[in-house]
């Protein structure tokens, strides 16, 4: 679901902001699917210039994910890597050429394509 209250203009700013057509595919899939689950709360996440969505369960930012021009970052978010739902042997084998640890305690990977974007909503599992 989408916050409660929040404008949700932003959503239509970045996929505008997307140059690429099949990046615009995964962001239109990606956001779409997470604003219409009711176990989960997708808002702009404020991080000064960057694009950012957090994507809230629980009441906790569980995974963001960033649109760019030429790709989305989607990142699993401390809360959820301890929570050990994910492994990271599993999601590196899903994304081999994007998959990244990057050293402030979060996952990363690069969504290019409308499969990246199905691929990566099978392994999240949401309800």
């Amino acid at each position: 679901m989408l916050k409660i209250g929040e404008d949700t203009a932003w959503m239509s700013d970045y996929y505008d902001y997307i140059r690429d057509g099949g990046v615009k595919e995964a962001y239109a899939l990606l956001i779409g699917t997470l604003a219409c689950m009711k176990s989960v709360t997708c808002y702009r996440k404020p991080q000064g210039e960057v694009r950012s969505v957090g994507i809230e369960v629980g009441g906790e930012c569980w995974f963001a994910f960033m649109p760019t021009q030429d790709w989305l970052t989607f990142q699993w978010r401390p809360p959820v890597i301890r929570s050990k739902r994910y492994r990271e042997a599993h999601l590196r084998s899903q994304f081999p050429d994007s998959f990244t640890l990057p050293q402030d305690e979060h996952w990363a990977v690069r969504i290019k394509t409308i499969e990246d974007s199905l691929r990566l909503l099978l392994i999240l599992d949401l309800p």
